[in-house]
């Protein structure tokens, strides 16, 4: 269970910093008439990275500590789950919260 709560502090830690220090400059480059598609895209594409970073930086694997499985390139796993983390904390909550109540 300690790990799943590493699992969501990171991504509480990853949507802290997407929030408030890089949001506010894609707001500004919004009211300069960036398109809004671009702006929105490009934030997401920062947090997945932010969450990758994040992720290999703590070794974080998520379907090593699930399921126990393991996965043929230890970075996918890591991947995938920088890519969850960047989605922020109440993806993370409500994915750990269908995996309890399934178990």
């Amino acid at each position: 269970m300690e790990s799943f709560l590493i699992l969501f502090v990171a991504a509480v830690v990853c949507e802290g910093i997407v929030e408030y220090l890089v949001a506010p400059w894609f707001d500004l480059w919004r009211s300069k008439g960036g398109d809004e598609i671009v702006v929105q895209q490009t934030l997401r594409t920062f947090a997945g990275m932010a969450g990758v970073l994040i992720a290999w930086q703590l070794q974080l694997k998520f379907f090593e500590m699930a399921f126990n499985v393991y996965a043929l390139t230890p970075w996918f796993d890591t991947a995938v789950t920088g890519i969850a983390i960047g989605r922020g904390s109440n993806y993370i909550h409500d994915l750990l919260d269908h995996l309890v109540n399934e178990i």
